[in-house]
């Protein structure tokens, strides 16, 4: 029995699922914000398993761009603890979905997320793996989707990068490899879908870019002045740049969040 909470409707459309580790990099973090919003205009469903990391990035992404997302969890949805990051359950607006196949009455289990990660692959017609780790579970879900004979397209990382150590051996084992994110929607043979209107982003500089990027990532100010080594008069003049376009809006607080 395969039971949900939220908009059920959503699983009409075509569904796409972007996995990754709880331990993300900002590298991981940034392509997987790219990824959504790149695929969003084309309507589509994006399904990710509400953890930490790169799960966290497809679900937060999409809410902001007002794109459809399921969330597919170990627990059971009668069960208060959830599991992965159970804040963002409450961030996420009526345009989502929860789905689980866990009974009521039993208590999660290790062997659960296995089944988490195949109910991803089942839904999705395409899986696209930004960052996994040798043993991960975005790999078993990499696996699980070309077993069943989905497509998987793999986000390319550095050799000497754990975090993507999967990933490469997606790559060496036939994957489809991302070579461009804008050339996503024409490897997913999206070029016939109606579109959705939604906002392009139009940055003045790499540096804007960046920033932006990294703020729809969930990436604090000052997180991104350390990332970036950047003085805090330079970040504000970006910021203000990003506020005037309507990127960004700046709380009572004095923080800042993205539009």
């Amino acid at each position: 029995i395969l039971c949900g909470q939220g908009n059920r409707k959503l699983v009409s459309k075509t569904c796409v699922s972007i996995v990754g580790t709880r331990r993300a990099t900002a590298y991981g973090k940034s392509i997987t914000a790219q990824i959504v919003q790149v695929l969003a205009p084309y309507d589509v469903l994006f399904v990710s398993g509400l953890a930490y990391g790169i799960d966290s990035v497809v679900h937060t992404t999409a809410d902001r761009l007002q794109a459809g997302s399921v969330g597919v969890i170990a627990a059971s949805l009668l069960h208060q603890n959830w599991g992965g990051n159970a804040e963002l359950k409450q961030q996420l607006s009526e345009q989502h979905l929860f789905l689980s196949e866990t009974n009521s009455d039993e208590r999660v289990q290790r062997f659960h997320f296995a089944k988490r990660n195949r109910l991803i692959a089942g839904l999705s017609k395409w899986t696209i793996v930004v960052e996994a780790p040798l043993g991960s579970g975005a790999l078993i879900t990499a696996r699980l989707a070309r077993d069943e004979g989905r497509e998987v397209l793999v986000v390319p990382h550095s050799l000497d990068q754990p975090m993507g150590e999967g990933c490469l051996l997606l790559i060496n084992d036939g994957a489809q490899i991302v070579v461009q994110v804008s050339d996503i929607p024409r490897l997913l043979n999206f070029t016939d879908v109606k579109q959705k209107t939604i906002l392009q982003f139009r940055y003045a500089s790499e540096l804007e870019k960046t920033v932006h990027q990294l703020m729809l990532s969930g990436n604090s100010i000052e997180s991104i002045a350390d990332k970036l080594a950047i003085a805090s008069s330079e970040l504000l003049t970006v910021l203000t740049d990003l506020m005037l376009k309507g990127y960004l809006i700046q709380n009572a607080d004095g923080s800042y969040q993205v539009s």
